[in-house]
């Protein structure tokens, strides 16, 4: 289901019509690639890495299961690659990937800003895995088409990745099964009612028979 979503984002990006370049347009490059900036943000790509690495801290401990820090382990390998090339890097590739920081910057920042429940945070987490799918993919095809070496182990990422889902699935199914212990732990049956939605939501989306 993850790679299906993920094709049809990529199709999706390949359809946007893309920026009009002049016929006397020369490739430009990036000088300072820490001090790019990431216009939707108003930071420098650095500051945009320092509040993502501040967001997966604050996630860290709510999380079922992780997914976030190993997507931005890799981010950061490629970063560091990127600041410690001797020679400019290209503006398109820079832009393709800040492209991607931001996509992940976007979805760490509304995570905080949801439910910190812990039935939210279950539920959530095949989301969160799904959208994490895709940004592995891009980073694969960054790598793919450039010079950066992607041979540390933080980019062979595919097993650990579906281990992580079996596990999230496995806590679902039990979340699903004996949801009690769960819904005791909701403040009022308002929220304990938004937790059972939740929970037949994540049932309908996430599980396969």
């Amino acid at each position: 289901m993850a790679d299906v979503v993920h094709q049809l984002s990529v199709l999706a990006r390949r359809s946007a019509p893309p920026v009009a370049k002049l016929p006397n347009d020369i490739p430009a490059n990036v000088e300072d690639v820490s001090g790019y900036e990431i216009q939707t943000l108003g930071m420098t790509l650095e500051a945009a890495l320092q509040e993502i690495e501040q967001f997966c801290a604050d996630t860290d401990h709510k999380s079922v299961e992780n997914v976030n820090r190993p997507m931005y382990n890799r981010i950061m390998d490629v970063y560091q690659q990127l600041i410690a090339s001797p020679d400019p890097v290209s503006m398109d590739f820079v832009e393709s990937f800040s492209l991607i920081v931001l996509r992940f910057f976007d979805m760490l920042d509304q995570r905080v800003l949801c439910s910190t429940s812990v039935v939210a945070n279950i539920c959530a987490s095949g989301t969160v895995a799904g959208k994490n799918y895709s940004f592995h993919h891009d980073i694969d095809m960054l790598l793919r088409t450039s010079s950066l070496q992607n041979t540390a182990p933080i980019h062979h990422w595919q097993t650990k990745w579906k281990e992580t889902r079996r596990r999230q699935s496995k806590v679902l199914k039990s979340c699903l099964e004996e949801p009690e212990p769960f819904l005791r732990q909701m403040l009022n049956d308002i929220n304990r009612s938004e937790a059972v939605a939740l929970m037949k939501f994540a049932a309908s989306t996430q599980l396969t028979p």
